[in-house]
C-alpha cells in the first residue's frame, strides 16, 4: 500500500505495517468514579505515561480521560484504580484505523 500526498509518497508498506507505524503510542480511554484532580495526578505519576487529557464524563460523579502512553498501560491503570477504590466505569484502547493514518499523513 502506498499513500501519496501532493505528488509525494508519504507512506509505504503493508496494511499491518502502516497500522503499527501509525499507532506508535497507545491511546487509552478511562472513565472512573472519584475525584478528578486526584485521579489525574495519580495517573500522571505512572511510568511511561506521556499525557493525561481530561474529557467530560457523561455519568454523574465520574471523570473521563484520554491517556497517551508509550505502551499498553491498562493493567497498571486497573491496579491503581483498585488500590484507590475508584470504580472503573470504562477502560479501553482506542484503535487506529487506516483512515486515521491517511488523515494524519495528508493534512
Amino acid at each position: 500500500m502506498i499513500i501519496i500526498h501532493e505528488g509525494n509518497i508519504v507512506a509505504q508498506g503493508t496494511t499491518e505495517e502502516l497500522l503499527q507505524a501509525g499507532s506508535a503510542k497507545e491511546n487509552i480511554i478511562l472513565t472512573l468514579k472519584g475525584p478528578s484532580d486526584s485521579i489525574q495526578s495519580e495517573i500522571e505519576q505512572l511510568p511511561d505515561i506521556q499525557k493525561v487529557e481530561p474529557h467530560s464524563a457523561t455519568e454523574q460523579d465520574c471523570c473521563r480521560f484520554r491517556i497517551i502512553a508509550h505502551h499498553d498501560m491498562r493493567e497498571d491503570i486497573f491496579t491503581l484504580a483498585a488500590r484507590n477504590h475508584w470504580p472503573i466505569m470504562e477502560l479501553y484502547r482506542e484503535r487506529v484505523s487506516l483512515e486515521d493514518i491517511f488523515r494524519k499523513l495528508t493534512t
